[in-house]
């Protein structure tokens, strides 16, 4: 009987510590051609009204020290455009493009210092004057 109250508590401990350990964000990315027309004669170039937001950019991680992760991107579309996920390692970048409507599936990646997601497909259609990916993002660490 002891034995198996110590399994319990045990079980209960590892899964209770590998569950903190684990983030999960839903984002938003934004992208739009080059110029926005907002009223009279105001043009603002790429939406650059306020330098500290980026709608292009959704830092997932980041470390001082390197550290083994594992990512998992669902672009649940929501959108009209894919969305790159991009990986900062020691040993040099990463990048891997998730379609719309996708799920990534759990990758690993060692001795990472970033991670982020970002839209870098450029608008070839000049009638779309903006990408937009919706999705959900859960990283372990």
């Amino acid at each position: 009987m002891k034995r198996i109250i110590i399994v319990i508590v045990l079980f209960t401990c590892f899964t209770t510590q590998a569950q903190t350990r684990q983030s999960s964000l839903k984002y938003e990315l934004t992208r739009t051609n080059g110029l926005e027309q907002v009223g009279g004669d105001l043009v603002i170039v790429n939406l650059n009204t306020c330098p500290l937001k980026d709608l292009n950019k959704q830092l997932l991680f980041e470390s001082q020290s390197s550290s083994t992760i594992f990512i998992n991107v669902n672009n649940h579309g929501g959108g009209n455009s894919c969305v790159t996920l991009i990986v900062e390692t020691q040993n040099g970048t990463t990048r891997i493009e998730i379609p719309e409507n996708t799920e990534l599936g759990v990758h690993q990646f060692l001795r990472v210092k970033r991670a982020f997601l970002k839209i870098e497909k450029t608008l070839s259609d000049t009638a779309i004057t903006e990408l937009k990916s919706i999705g959900e993002a859960t990283i372990w660490f």
